[in-house]
């Protein structure tokens, strides 16, 4: 098999902080690593060069596929992966390299990126990255959220390739003001697009998917009337399919955050008139059910789901979802049920913080027997979340 060699490109500015961490994660994995910084007045460049990364000084003109674009002219691998400064790569350095070194015709590897948000109007998510492709195959579109494109000089169509046993972890969002501050920056870039945008040129389709750009960071920035009037006109106007799919989530996510139910659940009908991810939809209104304390009915929604998945394959997770479900099963005193989700939630996906006390009630309620061997369990498997109880 011939050695195919895999360069690791970011774009950076003032990230001292996280680029020792990220720089760290992603070394095993590549044969060289390329940091493209566009104007830090931080230790950024210093930091990158003691850790052995080419460094590029480079510079920013409010668009995020151009300096990446600019970034690629310094790659050297055969393949390339493209990674921010507070991201981290975890897994498998051997399969990646091997997996990269035996792919033929194909050209693009996809990697699940797992966001660990702080706000719980987005939550914890886990989504599907292509994140590393042949050079020469693609190139970056988009000023913001940019997307990978066929490169009008490849002779092959892009043809992508999953990895399972290596993932992206992105803490991005894990400074609530940091994410502000992007989001705000990430607004004036929309707007300046949409000031300039040319409609006699270009589909409503790519007006509408730059309104949702928009609408996107102006709910990053916690600037929600603007968000909804923003998203309301995608809803209210743009044609049928996933802009606005994905508007009518966003809708639907900011209401349940303001205490809106009955809109979210109008607006939960109206994401299954022009969805196939039914499933979502009855997640949201779930939601919005225990809020207007429907509870049985809730629960009625919600028992059969069996993944939560949005219209941008935004995976929230089934350990969540067996949370909710076991948290209003024990509201409606079925505490058979509650037990059987809560212990899913617990056990099999690590989510003890706030469900241990409960669970040890129901069982001590309805199974007095089984008690002091779940305790025992607990005090193992989860010694530190156990103690807090105490």
């Amino acid at each position: 098999m011939i050695h195919k060699s895999l360069s690791a490109c970011l774009i950076v500015k003032n990230e001292e902080v996280f680029l020792p961490t990220s720089l760290a994660s992603i070394e095993p994995f590549v044969d060289e690593i390329v940091v493209y910084d566009t104007g830090s007045s931080d230790s950024t460049i210093e930091v990158a060069k003691d850790l052995g990364a080419i460094v590029v000084s480079g510079w920013w003109n409010d668009d995020f596929a151009s300096a990446r674009n600019r970034a690629l002219e310094h790659i050297k691998g055969d393949w390339v992966l493209s990674i921010d400064a507070d991201e981290l790569l975890i897994g498998d350095p051997p399969g990646l390299r091997s997996l990269i070194s035996s792919l033929g015709n194909e050209n693009l590897l996809s990697l699940t990126a797992r966001y660990r948000c702080t706000d719980e109007l987005r939550g914890d998510f886990d989504s599907p990255a292509i994140r590393i492709f042949k050079r020469g195959s693609s190139l970056w579109r988009g000023s913001i959220h940019e997307e990978l494109v066929e490169h009008e000089a490849s002779s092959l169509p892009l043809r992508s390739v999953g990895f399972e046993t290596a993932h992206i972890l992105d803490l991005s969002y894990q400074d609530p003001k940091a994410t502000a501050a992007k989001a705000e920056r990430n607004i004036a870039i929309c707007k300046k697009e949409l000031a300039n945008f040319d409609r006699s040129r270009y589909s409503d389709a790519d007006y509408y998917r730059l309104k949702l750009q928009l609408a996107r960071s102006l709910v990053g920035a916690h600037r929600g009337d603007e968000a909804i009037e923003t998203l309301s006109e995608i809803e209210q106007k743009a044609s049928k399919g996933i802009i606005r799919q994905i508007a009518i989530e966003f809708l639907a996510r900011i209401h349940l955050d303001r205490g809106s139910p009955e809109t979210v659940l109008s607006l939960a009908e109206e994401l299954k008139a022009v969805s196939s991810y039914t499933q979502y939809a009855d997640w949201l209104a779930a939601q919005a059910l225990v809020k207007l304390g429907r509870y049985e009915k809730a629960y009625q929604l919600i028992r059969p789901l069996s993944f939560v998945i949005d219209s941008q394959m935004h995976n929230y997770g089934i350990g969540k979802l067996e949370e909710m479900k076991g948290l209003i099963s024990g509201i409606c005193n079925r505490e058979d049920e509650a037990i059987e989700h809560l212990s899913i939630a617990v056990f099999d996906h690590g989510l003890a913080s706030g469900n241990l006390g409960i669970l040890l009630g129901l069982v001590s309620q309805s199974r007095p027997k089984e008690l002091l061997a779940l305790t025992e369990l607990i005090k193992s498997k989860f010694p530190v979340e156990f103690q807090e109880l105490n």
